[in-house]
């Protein structure tokens, strides 16, 4: 491996770590937000962060495909409950799913991979 090469991956390493970050403090804020609960988000906070930490491949790949579906919901909650339109709510949550695919695919692939 060449050395462009070795920093092209690292920064694509740099990114995806930094994108998985902000996912585990965005999304039990959204959870939070849906319930009308702050001990919902912040429970769902600490199961984030022990699947983050002590999670085996299975229970990682499983993170990532709920940060996806999360953000699918997370663009619904805002279109039906901020926008108060359903076209809205529809738009933004395939464009949730959109975004949540883009961030996570890289990883789900990498787990897939090292576990089959």
């Amino acid at each position: 491996m060449s050395r462009k090469e070795e920093i092209k991956e690292a920064i694509e390493e740099v990114k995806q770590e930094r994108a998985e970050g902000i996912q585990i403090f965005i999304v039990p804020l959204f959870i939070g937000l849906a319930t009308y609960s702050w001990w919902v988000a912040l429970i769902s906070f600490v199961v984030i962060l022990l699947i983050a930490w002590y999670g085996n491949t299975t229970m990682f790949a499983f993170m990532h495909v709920a940060f996806v579906i999360s953000w699918g919901v997370a663009g619904w909650w805002i279109g039906k409950e901020l926008i108060e339109n359903v076209g809205a709510a529809i738009t933004l949550a395939l464009f949730g799913l959109f975004v949540g695919f883009g961030l996570n695919h890289s990883p789900i692939k990498e787990e897939i991979k090292r576990k089959w």
